[in-house]
C-alpha cells in the first residue's frame, strides 16, 4: 500500500470512529467501532468471520427499505456488540433478538440493551452457535456477512424449518453478500432488491419468502 493510500485509509478509519463515538454517546451505548480480525471460536464449521461493526449511516441506509410493524421480530445473526439491534429498537416492533457466539460480545450487547436511550423495543441476546438457535418467532433476519456458505446454509435451513411449522412472511437483509449463491439456491426465498450503500462499495441484498 502506498503512503497516500495508507493516509486515506487512516482518515477513513478516524472518521468512522468519530461517527461511532458520536452515536454511541447519543444512544448511551458502547459498540467498539471496527475490531479487525477479532475471530469467534466454537462454531462447528469454523467458517465464522471476524468481528467488524458497520458505521451507523450504513446500518440505517441498509435497514431503510425494510418495513417492520408491531408484530415483527427482528434477528441480527452474529450481532456483535448489538449496534444494529439498538438502531432497530428505536422503532416499535415486537422484539429484537441478537444471536452471538462470542461471550464477551454477548456481555457487551446485553449492557448496551440495558443502557440504550430512547429504545421502544425489548432486546434479547442469545449466546451460542447460530446453527443451533431457535428462530421460530423471527420475521426479519439481518446478516452482516457473519460466516461462510456452509454455516449460512444451515442457518437458512433452520429458519425454513421454523416457517414450515409456523407459516409466516420472512424478510432477510444480507449486507456484504459474499455467499449470496446460498440465498439464490433457496427455493423458498426470492431476491427483491439490491442496493449500493455509502460510496457504493457496500452492497446489500434483500430477500423475502415466496408467497
Amino acid at each position: 500500500m502506498s503512503q497516500k493510500a495508507s493516509v486515506i485509509q487512516s482518515l477513513k478509519l478516524c472518521a468512522l470512529n468519530l461517527e461511532t463515538a458520536f452515536w454511541d454517546k447519543r444512544l448511551g451505548i458502547k459498540t467498539l467501532g471496527v475490531q479487525w480480525r477479532a475471530v469467534p471460536t466454537g462454531n462447528a464449521t469454523g467458517d465464522f468471520r471476524w468481528y467488524e461493526s458497520k458505521c451507523y449511516s450504513t446500518v440505517r441506509a441498509c435497514l431503510r427499505p425494510v418495513r417492520m410493524g408491531a408484530e415483527d421480530v427482528f434477528y441480527d445473526v452474529g450481532c456483535g456488540a448489538g449496534r444494529v439491534l439498538c438502531v432497530v429498537a428505536q422503532g416499535r416492533i415486537r422484539k429484537c433478538v441478537g444471536v452471538e457466539l462470542t461471550p464477551q460480545l454477548c456481555h457487551l450487547a446485553r449492557e448496551n440493551a440495558r443502557n440504550l436511550r430512547g429504545g421502544h423495543t425489548a432486546i434479547e441476546i442469545v449466546e451460542g452457535d447460530a446453527t443451533r438457535a431457535d428462530y421460530s418467532d423471527g420475521t426479519v433476519f439481518f446478516f452482516y456477512n457473519p460466516f461462510g456458505a456452509e454455516t449460512l446454509e444451515e442457518v437458512l435451513r433452520r429458519i425454513r424449518e421454523s416457517v414450515l411449522l409456523r407459516p409466516r412472511r420472512i424478510q432477510c437483509i444480507y449486507l456484504n453478500p459474499t455467499a449470496r449463491h446460498v440465498f439464490e439456491n433457496q427455493g423458498w426465498l426470492k431476491l427483491t432488491a439490491r442496493r449500493s450503500l455509502g460510496t457504493g462499495k457496500t452492497l446489500a441484498h434483500y430477500y423475502s419468502s415466496v408467497e
